[in-house]
């Protein structure tokens, strides 16, 4: 009998559809090839990754059927990003998955996030993350101050 997982994909803005069917697409796919079968599949539209997955509606949903469902032990999700753009997010959401045993698969980096090496990398990857959004605000406000 296959595992059970639950899905999560999230786009920014409500325009980014084909990003969300992409995400879909490729978490359905991770979870044939790792045997995994979708418990449930939660998502949010039109949310920053900015914001903690716990204040989403769709991350609360998701939070809350880890705790109802004690059969289901793996999280499923495209890209690191998705879970978060805060490396203090990330890291938090990470350690709280581990510390009730679930497995978080991250379906492009294709690592153990139970390792050491792979709890350092998530955490590299995630300081990324952060910089790339950092990076994008400082280049809006240069373009908005050179148009003032």
């Amino acid at each position: 009998m296959n595992r059970k997982a639950f899905v999560y994909s999230r786009v920014s803005t409500d325009r980014q559809d084909h990003s969300l069917v992409a995400q879909e697409g490729k978490n359905g796919d991770y979870c044939k090839l790792a045997d995994l079968d979708v418990a449930a599949t939660f998502t949010d539209e039109a949310v920053s990754g900015r914001t903690p997955l716990a204040q989403r509606p769709g991350g609360r949903a998701l939070i809350a059927a880890f705790k109802a469902t004690p059969g289901v032990r793996d999280l499923v999700v495209a890209k690191l990003d998705r879970l978060g753009r805060s490396a203090t997010d990330i890291g938090n959401t990470i350690d709280w998955l581990m510390k009730c045993g679930i497995q978080p698969h991250i379906v492009d980096l294709r690592v153990d996030c139970s390792t050491a090496f792979g709890k350092f990398l998530v955490q590299i990857l995630a300081a990324v993350a952060e910089l790339e959004v950092a990076n994008t605000r400082d280049r809006i406000r240069v373009v908005l101050s050179d148009r003032r």
